[in-house]
C-alpha cells in the first residue's frame, strides 16, 4: 500500500479544523502523516493543529490565497500521494481505504470523488459546472467521460445514475482529491490561477496529471462538506468578483490544456451558450437582468476576461514547454 499524506489547508477556522481532525483520527488505515498549512497568525488553528494528539505537522504559508498552501505542502509532505482536505470538509470512514486501493494500480495518478453538500443552498453543486464545461469541450475528442458529469459531486445522485465503479475523468473536486507527489513535483501548483478562491484549479491539476496517467472519479471516495465562511476572502456572495474569477480561471484551463481545435470549439460554445455564471448570448437573452438581455456578447465584460484568460494560459503552456525541453537538453548533456 502507498503512503498518504494528507493535506488541509485552512486559516481562521478552528472549529471546522477539528471536526476534520477528529474523521481523520477515526480513518482505518490512518494516514503516514497529515500537514495542516497555516498562516503565522492564525493561532487557533495552530493550537487545534497541536493538541489533536494524531501525528500533524504545522506548516506555515506566509502568502495569500487558495493555491500558495498546497504549493508548500507539496514541497513539505513526504508520502507517494498526496492527498487534499477542505478544512471544512469530513471524509468517511472508508476515505483512505479507497485512496490506497486506487493507487495501488501504478497507472493511476490521480483521484476525485463525491461531495454530499451539506449548505443551505438549492440541491447540486454550482461550483462544479464550470469545469463540467471543461470536461465537454473535450468529448469530441473521444475522452471517456461520464455521461452525467454534473451531477457526479453528490454521491446521492451517483448512486441514482448506476455509478458504481470508478471511471475516468478530467478533473476532480478541490476539497476531495489526491495525486501522486511526483506528478505534482512535475506538473508543479500554477499560481496563474491565486485569484479569489481560486476557482477551477482543480481542473488545471487533473488535466496536467493526465499527461502521465490515469485520473479516476471514484464514487466510494466521499466526503461531507459543510461550507464555511471564507476569512479574509471574497463572500461566497460577491457575485460579480465570482464571476470574473470563474471566467478568467476556466479560460485559463482551456488556454493551457487544449489543443487548437478543442479551444476553437469552447471559445465558440462559450461565446454562444456559455456555463453557470458565465453566461453566453443564448443564455443572456433569456435570463438575467433586463438591461443586458439585449447587449451583443462582444461588449459583455466577461469575454474579454475570458480572452484574458486563454491568452494567459496559453503563454503558461509555452514557458512550461520550453522549460521541459531546457530540462531534457540537460540532461542529455
Amino acid at each position: 500500500m502507498c503512503d498518504v499524506s494528507v493535506v488541509i489547508p485552512s486559516y481562521g477556522r478552528p472549529r471546522e479544523l477539528r471536526r476534520c481532525l477528529e474523521a481523520l483520527d477515526a480513518l482505518t488505515p490512518h494516514p503516514m502523516e497529515i500537514l495542516v498549512v497555516l498562516r503565522p497568525d492564525d493561532e487557533s488553528s495552530r493550537l487545534v493543529a497541536v493538541q489533536s494528539g494524531m501525528r500533524v505537522r504545522v506548516v506555515d504559508v506566509t502568502e495569500p490565497g487558495h493555491l500558495p498552501p498546497l504549493s508548500v505542502a507539496l514541497s513539505a509532505c513526504r508520502g507517494q500521494v498526496m492527498a487534499v482536505l477542505d478544512d471544512d470538509a469530513v471524509p468517511r470512514a472508508s476515505w483512505l481505504w479507497h485512496i490506497q486501493q486506487a493507487f495501488s494500480d501504478p497507472g493511476v495518478v490521480g483521484l476525485g470523488g463525491p461531495v454530499a453538500d451539506h449548505s443551505r443552498r438549492p440541491a447540486g453543486n454550482q461550483g462544479m459546472v464550470g469545469v463540467g464545461t471543461a470536461l465537454h469541450m473535450r468529448l469530441f475528442r473521444g475522452r471517456t467521460v461520464y455521461r452525467g458529469f454534473r451531477a457526479l459531486p453528490d454521491p446521492e445522485m451517483c448512486r441514482a445514475a448506476g455509478l458504481e465503479k470508478s471511471v475516468p475523468a478530467d478533473l476532480v473536486v478541490g476539497c476531495n482529491m489526491a495525486f501522486r507527489r511526483w506528478v505534482l513535483e512535475r506538473t508543479g501548483i500554477d499560481h496563474g490561477l491565486n485569484r479569489g478562491a481560486a476557482i477551477n484549479y482543480e481542473a488545471d491539476l487533473a488535466l496536467g496529471a493526465k499527461r502521465f496517467g490515469v485520473v479516476l472519479f471514484d464514487p466510494g471516495l466521499i466526503v461531507d462538506h459543510y461550507p464555511a465562511a471564507r476569512t479574509g476572502a471574497p463572500s461566497r456572495s460577491a457575485a460579480e468578483r465570482y464571476r470574473s474569477d470563474y471566467t478568467y480561471n476556466l479560460h485559463y484551463v482551456a488556454g493551457k490544456h487544449f489543443n487548437a481545435a478543442e479551444l476553437a470549439l469552447f471559445t465558440a460554445y462559450m461565446a454562444l451558450v456559455g456555463q453557470g455564471v458565465s453566461q453566453g448570448l443564448v443564455r443572456r437573452l433569456f435570463s438575467g437582468p433586463r438591461r443586458l438581455r439585449f447587449i451583443p456578447n462582444a461588449h459583455d465584460p466577461l469575454t474579454a476576461i475570458g480572452a484574458q484568460g486563454r491568452r494567459a494560459g496559453r503563454a503558461a503552456r509555452e514557458a512550461a514547454s520550453i522549460g521541459h525541453s531546457a530540462t531534457r537538453r540537460g540532461s542529455v548533456s
